[in-house]
């Protein structure tokens, strides 16, 4: 099948990570004849980076295509394509993918803590990391203001659910990530504007599945996968099923 003149699916990664997380869900969506684009945000490994500059290349990408657009963000990429699409006309639908959902003037940090209160948890993983970084045993503060995940958690907290050779591999590409983007606020919020799905993931070891459900409730439709924070690595069907649905719809 051909979809040479329908939806494009953008998908936006997480902190830490970089495009090539999504290569599993690209094969499958590539190979169901669908057209993807990813990007490596502007922040990863770049103490100079921030939250509105990953969303104007988002919203520069996506307005380059000339066609509809299905973005997807997963964990920090939330944020990111939530100001990315705020005002953007080319948005066909969001997918939140097992990520922070914020508002205007509502930082990652703000958003998380706001979820895990309304969900009764307590912080862990990414919102923990920002809480209490200089306690927590998962994440390392550098002096250049950048953040990085300790590479004998990150297995836990990222990919348990995942082949091990595929979680070394992406435990050895993961960057730094500047601590400023879970400080800084989103200047629109799109899933006012646009269509949104929600993606819980319920064996996540960052943000448990009572935080994403009270995310969730910013969305229009939840669906639900059986994986860790990593679905694009050991769902990738499931995470292209979502999509592909919302492409064709």
């Amino acid at each position: 099948m051909s979809n040479a003149d329908g939806a494009v699916a953008v998908l936006v990664h997480g902190a830490w990570h970089g495009g090539w997380c999504w290569e599993p869900v690209v094969a499958e969506l590539e190979g169901r004849g669908h057209t993807v684009r990813t990007i490596d945000l502007p922040s990863r490994g770049n103490p100079a980076g921030d939250l509105h500059g990953d969303a104007q290349a988002v919203r520069e990408l996506v307005e380059s295509l000339g066609r509809p657009v299905v973005l997807v963000g997963h964990s920090y990429g939330g944020a990111v394509i939530t100001e990315a699409s705020s005002g953007t006309a080319d948005i066909k639908h969001l997918v939140y993918l097992t990520a922070v959902v914020p508002d205007v003037g509502e930082s990652v940090l703000e958003a998380g803590q706001a979820a895990l209160a309304e969900a009764g948890g307590t912080p862990a993983g990414e919102q923990g990391a920002v809480t209490d970084a200089p306690a927590n045993d998962v994440m390392e503060i550098h002096e250049d203001g950048t953040m990085s995940c300790r590479p004998d958690r990150a297995v836990d907290l990222f990919y348990h659910d995942c082949d091990p050779a595929v979680a070394a591999r992406a435990v050895a590409a993961l960057v730094s990530q500047p601590a400023m983007t879970f400080s800084q606020a989103p200047n629109g919020a799109g899933w006012k504007e646009h269509p949104s799905t929600y993606v819980v993931c319920t064996d996540d070891h960052v943000l448990d599945e009572a935080g994403q459900r009270a995310f969730a409730r910013r969305c229009n439709d939840v669906v639900v996968l059986s994986t860790s924070h990593s679905p694009f690595f050991s769902d990738p069907a499931g995470v292209a099923d979502v999509v592909e649905r919302l492409i064709e719809s």
